[in-house]
């Protein structure tokens, strides 16, 4: 038997097949050494990121915040309500991170990064979520510093959101970014730098801080004023933006400087019947009183005048530019309705007045969207009926219910409700609707739903219905949902509710919207008033 050794090409292939699993084997250690270095690694990050996040929001927790400012290059100041602060401290080239309790000079919690990690842009800002109510917190500062490394994927940095009432608490207009910082000491401004302020009080400085390069806080007395001097004064002129400029100066030379501009507003905005929808904007957040009068039903004979206009009153919380339409009511001079919404009557006889509301949306005084926006309605009268036999004076505009004279006709024009317009028997030509008094002998008053109009064979002292009020929030209203059906509850489908709410029919003591003292319902045409109670930011 031939007994051969292996080949050169069989050897050759064999070393190739070692060399081939000794790579492999190599690579695989390789890969889990770096998984095992990269999982250590990422624990490291990780961990690093809970101590400088927990940190944080430990002072965040046991201090409010009531102001921030930068204090130099990758430095930001945190003041708190009792005047303590602390410095949040990044340096990008170092890579150390440093929390410092300024009021003890503690360093809360310094650290470096790990090697092959960086800081990324530092970002600051502020978030303010609408429509929250007042007494909650409706606003978020956002604090985010990325931490990034070479080896692992991920964000190991500083995330944190602070909420707060921006409505009490003035964190604004934070700069982050990695200048220096005006060398000697920066002024913070209390409040805002844009201010509203009410024509009829005395202005107010809500004043200022210094912080200096350390991160010291001077705060001004009647004997120190930490090197700042104010000049400008701020008038009382409507529609004016006054400027106040702070200076800070030290040993001659100006360090920094700051200007706070004052827009000055009144605190009350009235609207007459133009026949035509009015816009209202809120000059500043804030609660503002919100009072309705109804227009009177017309007439043609005086001894028997149409029912006098109801008064609804409330307050409500608006944002800054936040817009109000107000579509006030008109007295008619003819058979022909008042503006918005009265009914129309027979030739020779009294149309029904016109209701005043205020409407989120705006449009054709009976555009139906329009008509739906309406959060506040005060009623009109219907108009008066003059006939030889059976003269009798119109319906005064009503609070929940609009208003029937009593009758011993068979028809009696009955007054709006919370969910249908007033009707006399089956006699559907003279029914009120959904913002509209009937047409009829004599016109039906408006409302959020409107009266009934007289019915024409009528013989009796029978007179036009008026039409109801609503208050969206007030207790017996029905509000209706954005496809027009009754909701069941007295909250507008917007979420707007009134507070301190009121309704007064035509016939019962209210307000004078054009003066002094009180009236007995309101005559001529309606009448709408927008007053500023309180400021909230």
């Amino acid at each position: 038997m031939n007994k051969k050794g292996f080949t050169v090409v069989e050897l050759i292939v064999s070393f190739a097949l070692v060399m081939i699993v000794v790579v492999i084997l190599v690579q695989i250690v390789t890969i889990v050494k770096t998984l095992y270095l990269n999982a250590g690694i990422k624990t490291e990050l990780l961990h690093k990121q809970a101590i400088m996040n927990r940190k944080i929001s430990q002072r965040f927790n046991q201090k409010d915040i009531k102001a921030a400012v930068r204090c130099g290059a990758g430095c930001l100041t945190f003041i708190y309500e009792d005047d303590t602060s602390s410095n949040l401290l990044i340096n990008k080239e170092t890579g150390f991170f440093s929390f410092i309790d300024n009021d003890n000079g503690t360093i809360n919690y310094t650290t470096k990064l790990l090697t092959g990690s960086t800081f990324g842009d530092i970002d600051i800002s502020n978030e303010t979520i609408v429509g929250v109510s007042d007494g909650k917190d409706n606003s978020l500062l956002k604090i985010k510093v990325p931490v990034k490394h070479t080896l692992v994927e991920g964000d190991f940095g500083i995330n944190l959101v602070y909420q707060y009432d921006s409505r009490i608490t003035a964190i604004a207009d934070i700069v982050f970014d990695d200048q220096a910082t005006n060398e000697g000491g920066t002024i913070i401004l209390k409040g805002s730098s844009d201010l509203t302020w009410n024509k009829n009080l005395p202005f107010t400085d809500p004043g200022y801080y210094v912080i200096d390069e350390r991160g010291n806080i001077c705060t001004p007395s009647a004997v120190e004023s930490c090197g700042v001097v104010v000049t400008g004064t701020v008038g009382n002129e409507v529609n004016q933006t006054y400027n106040l400029t702070y200076t800070f100066s030290k040993d001659g030379r100006e360090l920094d400087q700051k200007v706070r501009r004052v827009l000055i507003i009144d605190d009350s905005y009235v609207y007459d019947y133009t026949g035509d929808l009015q816009m209202f904007t809120a000059p500043q957040d804030g609660v503002y009183k919100v009072e309705l009068w109804g227009a009177q039903g017309g007439t043609t004979n005086s001894s028997y005048p149409g029912g006098n206009g109801s008064y609804t009153v409330g307050e409500i919380s608006l944002t800054k530019n936040e817009k109000l339409f107000v579509y006030v009511g008109e007295q008619p001079k003819s058979n022909i309705g008042g503006y918005n919404g009265g009914g129309n009557a027979d030739v020779g006889f009294a149309g029904g007045g016109g209701s005043t509301d205020v409407r989120l949306t705006s449009g054709n005084w009976k555009d139906t969207t329009s008509l739906r926006s309406r959060i506040m309605v005060a009623a009109a009268g219907s108009g008066g009926y003059y006939y030889t036999k059976y003269p009798y004076a119109g319906s005064p505009g009503g609070t929940i219910n609009g208003i029937s004279k009593a009758a011993t006709s068979t028809c009696q024009p009955l007054g709006g409700t919370q969910t249908a317009g007033g009707t006399c028997d089956d006699h559907s030509e003279v029914s009120g609707g959904f913002g509209f008094g009937g047409n009829g002998d004599t016109g039906g008053g408006s409302g959020y739903y409107g009266g009934a109009g007289r019915y024409s064979t009528t013989i009796s002292e029978a007179v036009g219905g008026s039409g109801s009020s609503f208050i969206s929030g007030y207790e017996g209203c029905n509000a209706v949902t954005e496809s027009g059906t009754a909701s069941g509850t007295p909250t507008h489908y917007s979420g707007k509710v009134f507070t301190n709410s009121q309704m007064i029919a035509g016939n019962s003591g209210m307000p004078n919207p054009r003066g002094s003292g009180t009236i007995t319902g309101n005559s001529g045409n309606g009448y709408a008033r927008i007053t500023l109670i309180s400021v909230t930011s």
